[in-house]
């Protein structure tokens, strides 16, 4: 893969995961009055709606694959989002980004990959932010905070099989089969006796659902799914990182949340540390020094060899 196509790719994540950050402020505003499961199954009946066009071309097989992933995405957007509902949007977007840490430890229990010492000690650090971030809330706030974690390892599940099964499957395909089964996660807990049902939505919901259905999950997951194809995923992961950063500034600058200095420190450790352990990650080992070996002294050694 070329320098360009690898830097093409980097910037299209970077722009997406801005995206996300942005729309943690435009979700919460939106579901103030709205029923949480209603307006995630409009959101993603219109991604749906917009990848009609490209019908014709799916790949059922890739459709298929794609929706075991969109259950996973599906039941973390409902968490996640009755998380939203109860604290504040800066801290979500700063919370989601546990999957990070999360990512590898899950890797280590299904797959058995070698968790390495820095992405344990890592854990415990993200778990100290949390509680920094959290302990200078009200109950009620720091109840959606620990929502919002919960969904955490649902995403971090997802990332987890859109590297495994991306490298296999057609990327449009993929990411309709994942918006496909999210969406039906999304109706049947609206028609749950608590899940609100389908109001018609407001105007000012209206705007929310498109912005959030085209651009954070049509165009956001299809971006994730092909960039994911050619990108390492240490690379991918530091990018991703930067959607935490993205939620506090627009959670900041257009909420006005709160921020005195403990949450501030609790912050800056939910953030630093997934960055640390990755750049960790990507740094070169060491090559231990090859040691010459002394030729054999004994004639049959010597002749054997």
């Amino acid at each position: 893969m070329s320098n360009r196509s690898s830097l093409l790719r980097l910037l299209a994540i970077l722009g997406i995961t801005a995206i996300w950050g942005w729309t943690f402020v435009v979700v919460k505003d939106a579901i103030v009055a709205f029923p949480v499961a209603a307006f995630l199954a409009y959101r993603f009946a219109l991604a749906v709606a917009l990848w009609t066009p490209f019908l014709r071309h799916l790949r059922w097989r890739s459709v298929l694959a794609g929706s075991w992933i969109g259950v996973f995405m599906g039941l973390a957007f409902v968490v996640q989002t009755l998380g939203l509902h109860l604290t504040l949007a800066s801290d979500a977007g700063l919370i989601t980004g546990l999957f990070v840490v999360l990512v590898p430890a899950i890797e280590w229990l299904v797959y058995r990959v070698r968790v390495p010492r820095v992405t344990l000690a890592g854990v415990g650090l993200t778990v100290v932010g949390l509680l920094l971030l959290v302990g200078a809330l009200p109950r009620q706030l720091a109840f959606g905070d620990l929502l919002v974690a919960l969904s955490a390892f649902g995403f971090a599940v997802q990332i987890i099989l859109v590297a495994r099964f991306s490298h296999h499957h057609d990327s449009i395909s993929l990411t309709v089969g994942q918006t496909v089964s999210a969406l039906a996660i999304f109706v049947l807990a609206a028609l749950l006796p608590m899940g609100g049902g389908f109001p018609l939505p407001s105007p000012s919901v209206l705007v929310a659902i498109a912005i959030t259905a085209s651009l954070a999950t049509a165009l956001g997951l299809f971006v994730q799914v092909w960039a994911q194809r050619q990108l390492a995923a240490t690379t991918s992961a530091i990018v991703l990182l930067t959607e935490p950063a993205w939620a506090t500034f627009f959670g900041v600058l257009l909420s006005g949340n709160p921020f005195p200095p403990i949450r501030i420190a609790g912050a800056a450790l939910l953030f630093a540390t997934p960055v640390f352990v990755t750049l960790v990650a990507l740094r070169p080992r060491r090559r231990m020094p090859q040691v010459q070996m002394e030729e054999p002294i004994d004639s049959e050694v010597a002749v054997a060899g």
